[in-house]
């Protein structure tokens, strides 16, 4: 949510706390308030103050871009480029040992997964099918 407001330029007010310290840096990118009480006086300030307002909103803006689609797609792009300049394409594992990357639990559930979508998938069949018969 505060990651949206700022990318749509709307300052942020919010309370101090560790999963947001690298989104918002106070009085940079927003403002900050530890306890209850300060509330109050930010929000008349980031109301009242048009030119704190809009510096706040210009580099939460600036900010986001690093979370931009387009800013995505590029370092995805140059990770492939690199990737593909160096040849450091990376190895195929053999099917005997996906049970040790991944570990024998999950594959022991991912091998259930279709025949439980199976059974699934018939039982609401026999209830659509019944359902429409009683009609």
């Amino acid at each position: 949510t505060f990651a949206e407001a700022m990318a749509a330029g709307i300052p942020v007010v919010a309370k101090k706390d560790e999963c947001i310290e690298n989104i918002i840096e106070n009085n940079i990118t927003g403002l900050l308030f530890e306890s209850d009480k300060e509330l109050p006086e930010l929000l008349s300030r980031i109301l009242t103050d048009k030119v704190l307002a809009k510096r706040l909103s210009k580099a939460s803006v600036e900010a986001m871009q690093s979370l931009s689609v387009e800013t995505f797609a590029g370092n995805i792009e140059s990770l492939y480029q690199k990737i593909l300049d160096n040849g450091d394409y990376p190895r195929k594992i053999a099917t005997h040992t996906l049970p040790l990357a991944i570990g024998i639990k999950t594959v022991r559930g991912m091998t259930k997964i279709p025949c439980k979508l199976v059974h699934h998938s018939h039982q609401k069949a026999v209830k659509l099918f019944s359902a429409s018969k009683e009609k």
